[in-house]
């Protein structure tokens, strides 16, 4: 056997031509120097060790070796330790990473099969001997408040709290403290388990109703105190029994080593692999960086689909605001405010309340003078049709002012990462009760230089008037029970009008600001065949102007594209049989009016074995209406004609199950920041995961065994 050799970089080897010493023990009769050993590699008929030093995990490797044995060593986790690390920390790693238990334990060693989810397991994982009345009750509250704890991001050192623990006792949930699962069982062995039972219970579901096609979206994040950098999945797809999208947390997994195209096309991979997805055809919904594009280009059966809330974003903060100095310098000004002001905003509010009560007095005395004047016809504004806070002069009653209160939004700050949060700040410095406080503090702290002028606050209102424009766009595109790919092209229609509208009256700094968005509109927010197949599918939509300039700049109509659409995601045996049963149809759809008036004025039929598609598209394209549409629900509109409308619903499946942004991804982090702590930094990466996969499946896991 050889030594390592310098001549061969070792990240760079296959990961499938590695193995482990069997040989190799500090201990016989340890526990976790069986799965740890020194790692060997296998090239051309010799065998090398490699970092001898350090001992490798054979169950990481085995792993690897299975589900992406082509990755090279330096992109696959495979956990090590020093040769001399004590035995504590490679038992830990056995427990947290592989659920696998001393064998002093044989019951907790064993696999269980989970049939149905929350199956209570009648002896504790950790019992050889069949456990007693009283033991299952410790082991079932011990899971009943891990699913608790995680759904409510709590620590789990509640469990240790005295006042928790008083609690339980005064509530005779338990009798004495003893009859209280410990911390450990609660965060290490009752998660474990129900992370198990919901792993298999989301599998058998996705197995069973994922059909052929679905969605993922995949962000990665990093965390504030240890660094650790995350990659997570999530799933979206529609199924035949629920009118609603089906979405899924699949992992948020730690993310060691570069972050190449190539080391997130195997991790993704990996996902696709352990989740039964091989064969699929997915959509991946990611940002616009060059190493999250190139995984649909490594990876067969996936194809990439530009998250256009990420194309909003930088719309409107670099294309618009950051390429328009004016703008640029005022928002910056505004952050600086904010930034200064953070501490004092007790004053502001205390001021801006003072400013609230000067304006209500003042409306009351020029209600006060209008009545006294028996010439003017005065006709109070019901409270319901006053607009808030938007600068159009109305006269109030006397009922209205006495007991309204003009709204006082609190000073917010701007988010780097949310444009919205720019027009949150906006809005908040440039209300009438804030405006007069806000430039008094900075006066009163010898800032003077940051006092805003009229004209600042002029063009602070005029951006916040355009801004808001958008602000319900996000909000509709972020959504996540419902399908949102079918409005990508009304709102960039509405988003393209927003910026060439012109108005006389305008600044000339507006103006530039609409014009540098204009021009990147199609660079952010592309026409793409599948937002344009995805609005022919949503009936209120299928008469958008945007359709037909598409289909002028690609030669063809409707009902070609649609038929093209059906021929790439309808398998072609499925097309095949569909042919078949509507040919022993036919007769009697000869009886139905519309269909022969289509016949007769739109298409020729060459009985080619295309006519069906095509008679099908231009069914659906002459008798869609609008109104037929209730509550919005695209989904249970299609699940509703699937009878009339095979194919296109087999379309609308695959199409509409896209979601507009990787919103869903992007939540995923929000929870991971509420979960990695100041108090709970020292989660493993492997728990951090856990938790989150319970936190995020637990609603609709619940549902399903109700």
């Amino acid at each position: 056997m050889e030594e390592n050799s310098d001549k061969i970089d070792i990240n760079k080897v296959k990961i499938k031509h590695f193995t482990v010493n069997p040989l190799f023990s500090k201990s016989k009769n340890s526990f976790s120097w069986k799965y740890f050993r020194q790692l060997i590699l296998e090239n051309e008929g010799k065998r090398k060790y490699v970092f001898t030093e350090q001992v490798f995990c054979s169950s990481c490797l085995e792993n690897a070796k299975n589900q992406v044995p082509d990755s090279p060593f330096g992109c696959v986790k495979i956990k090590s330790y020093s040769s001399k690390a004590s035995t504590g920390n490679l038992i830990r790693h056995m427990k947290d990473d592989h659920s696998l238990l001393e064998e002093k334990n044989p019951a907790a060693a064993t696999s269980k099969s989970l049939t149905t989810f929350f199956k209570v397991s009648l002896s504790r994982p950790t019992t050889s001997a069949p456990s007693s009345s009283k033991s299952q009750n410790k082991w079932m509250l011990a899971r009943d408040l891990c699913l608790w704890l995680c759904r409510s991001l709590t620590a789990f050192d509640t469990v240790s709290n005295e006042g928790f623990k008083d609690f339980l006792i005064k509530y005779n949930v338990i009798y004495k403290i003893e009859d209280l699962p410990s911390r450990t069982t609660v965060s290490r062995e009752a998660l474990s388990d129900i992370y198990d039972c919901m792993l298999a219970h989301i599998k058998q579901d996705i197995l069973a109703k994922i059909g052929t096609h679905a969605a993922l979206t995949t962000d990665l994040w990093q965390d504030l105190y240890r660094r650790c950098s995350y990659i997570t999945y999530t799933l979206q797809y529609i199924a035949d029994d629920a009118n609603e999208m089906q979405n899924y947390t699949l992992a948020t997994r730690l993310f060691e080593g570069k972050k190449t195209g190539e080391a997130l096309s195997a991790f993704t991979q990996g996902i696709i692999s352990s989740f039964g997805l091989e064969g699929k055809s997915l959509y991946l919904v990611t940002d616009s960086g060059a190493n999250v594009k190139r995984i649909s280009q490594n990876l067969q059966g996936i194809q990439s689909h530009l998250c256009l809330g990420h194309g909003l974003h930088n719309l409107v903060t670099v294309d618009g605001i950051k390429k328009t100095p004016q703008v640029q310098n005022l928002v910056v000004k505004c952050k600086k405010v904010v930034k200064t002001l953070r501490y004092r905003l007790p004053e502001i509010e205390e001021e801006a309340d003072k400013e609230q009560r000067r304006i209500l007095t003042e409306i009351d005395d020029v209600h006060d003078h209008l009545e006294d004047d028996e010439n003017f016809p005065f006709d109070p504004v019901p409270e319901s049709d006053v607009p808030s806070d938007e600068g159009t002069e109305v006269y109030f009653s006397r009922a209205t002012t006495s007991s309204a209160s003009l709204s006082v939004p609190s000073i917010k700050s701007a988010t780097p990462t949310r444009w919205h949060s720019t027009l949150a700040m906006l809005q908040s410095l440039s209300s009438k009760c804030n405006r007069k406080p806000v430039n008094a503090m900075l006066a009163k702290y010898n800032m003077s230089e940051l006092k805003f002028d009229d004209k600042e606050w002029e063009l602070i209102e005029d951006l916040t008037k355009f801004l808001t424009k958008f602000k319900p766009i996000t909000e509709v595109l972020c959504t996540q029970t419902n399908c949102s790919i079918n409005f990508a092209l009304v709102f960039r229609s509405e988003i393209k009008d927003a910026c060439e509208a012109l108005n006389d009256d305008e600044k000339l700094v507006m103006l530039h600001m609409k014009r540098n968005m204009a021009e990147m509109l199609n660079h952010r927010f592309p026409i793409t065949k599948i937002i344009v197949a995805a609005a022919l599918l949503d009936c209120r939509f299928t008469k958008l102007q945007e359709i037909d300039n598409f289909m002028e700049s690609n030669n063809t109509t409707r009902v070609d594209f649609l038929v093209n659409c059906i021929k790439e995601v309808v398998p072609a045996c499925e097309l095949e049989a569909q042919f078949s049963r509507s040919s022993t149809s036919n007769k009697g759809d000869q009886d139905n009016f519309l269909v022969k008036l289509v016949e007769k004025h739109a298409v020729t039929f060459n009985d080619d074995g295309q006519d069906f598609i095509e008679k099908e598209c231009l069914k659906y394209l002459v008798s869609c209406n609008a109104s037929d549409l209730k509550d919005g629900n695209v989904i249970k509109y299609w699940q509703e004609r699937q009878a009339a409308f095979p194919l296109l619903y087999k379309l609308a499946k695959a199409i509409l199950s896209v979601p507009a942004t990787s919103t869903p991804s992007e939540r995923v982090f929000s929870i991971a920041g509420l979960t990695v702590t100041a108090k709970r930094s020292r989660l493993s990466p492997s728990r951090v995961d856990k938790i989150i996969f319970v936190h995020d499946n637990y609603s609709r896991c619940k549902a399903a065994v109700n």
